[in-house]
């Protein structure tokens, strides 16, 4: 968006004019670019990840300045990675990253994630003393999120 403004400045004693100055200026809308996370989507809870920020190839050169999360535990950062531990429990987090441009913008982004639910590992239930030669049936309760069991 672009916009023009003239300004002119008449300097007059009580009789005359004496001098007249005039400035156009013309403002442009400074740009803004779109910046990113790359990263896991669905996280496993317990485990860490790398979360890459990517400042878009179009625009100026941004760099991160500081990140945030919420649903995890940010074990270690620079402007550009942070690794990040996934809350045990948690089912949903988020990771943002406030950065700054060499147009002198500066803003935020967030990647959101679907932490995927934590397996259980569940008893075994049966008799532990089967004799040689012998058979016994042996079982667990079913596990959520189990596709199946061997």
């Amino acid at each position: 968006m672009k916009q023009l403004y003239f300004i002119a400045i008449a300097q007059k004693s009580v009789c005359k004019l004496l001098a007249v100055s005039a400035v156009i200026l013309l403002i442009t809308a400074v740009q803004t670019f779109a910046q990113s996370i790359n990263g896991e989507s669905n996280p496993c809870p317990g485990t860490t990840y790398s979360y890459t920020f990517v400042a878009s190839a179009s625009g100026p050169v941004c760099w991160g300045t500081g990140w945030s999360i919420s649903g995890g535990t940010i074990s270690s950062s620079n402007g550009t990675v942070a690794n990040v531990v996934w809350n045990i429990g948690a089912t949903s987090g988020s990771i943002t990253v406030s950065y700054y441009c060499s147009n002198g913008t500066s803003g935020s982004t967030t990647k959101y994630v679907t932490i995927r639910p934590q397996l259980r590992v569940p008893s075994i239930s049966g008799f532990a003393g089967i004799c040689r030669g012998g058979t016994n049936t042996y079982s667990i309760s079913a596990v959520s999120g189990a596709v199946s069991y061997t």
